[in-house]
């Protein structure tokens, strides 16, 4: 409506035009979306959903929480992931007594040289990290600093000799 005044000194008849009656009981009542433009009230989109955009999120993330606290405490678990790697190597000693021959030895041995691989795979993960849990490297090597890049490095040339004396058992 502010352009109007430049127009009314080139075209006079646009002096006429003006701004709608908002009333309720106008003869032609003006649309609700007219009206809120007209009258400043005009709500975004944010304006009229920035409440379901920040609570969905919260909503659908306690809901996840509930969910997964409700599957741990419930227990549901697959069978072969809920075998504790202690519970691995303790059986470990009962097979190897129980092997009848060189190739189910061979077998268990190469299930061993697994083990060791992923084991230190965590060690060295730990080692690269900023700030380790304290001990792990001792827990799982026995041995020092550097103690768990020496075995792997050996195991990786295929050389027993690359674990140190004070890594041993």
């Amino acid at each position: 409506m502010s352009v109007r005044r430049d127009l009314v000194g080139e075209q006079p008849l646009l002096a006429g035009i003006a701004a709608p009656d908002l009333d309720a009981d106008a003869f032609l009542p003006v649309h609700p979306g007219a009206a809120a433009y007209f009258n400043g009230t005009q709500e975004s989109f944010f304006d009229r959903y920035s409440n379901l955009i920040y609570m969905t999120p919260m909503v659908l993330g306690a809901l996840a929480s509930i969910f997964a606290a409700a599957w741990r405490f419930l227990g549901v678990r697959a069978k072969d992931a809920a075998a504790a790697p202690t519970d691995l190597l303790c059986d470990l000693s009962a097979r190897i007594r129980q092997a009848g021959d060189e190739a189910a030895l061979a077998a268990l041995e190469a299930e061993i040289d697994r083990m060791l691989h992923v084991g230190l795979a965590i060690i060295l993960a730990f080692e690269r990290m900023a700030d380790p849990p304290a001990g792990l490297g001792e827990l799982f090597a026995g041995g020092g600093e550097g103690t768990a890049r020496t075995i792997d490095a050996g195991l990786r040339r295929g050389k027993s000799s690359a674990i140190p004396k004070d890594a041993a058992p």
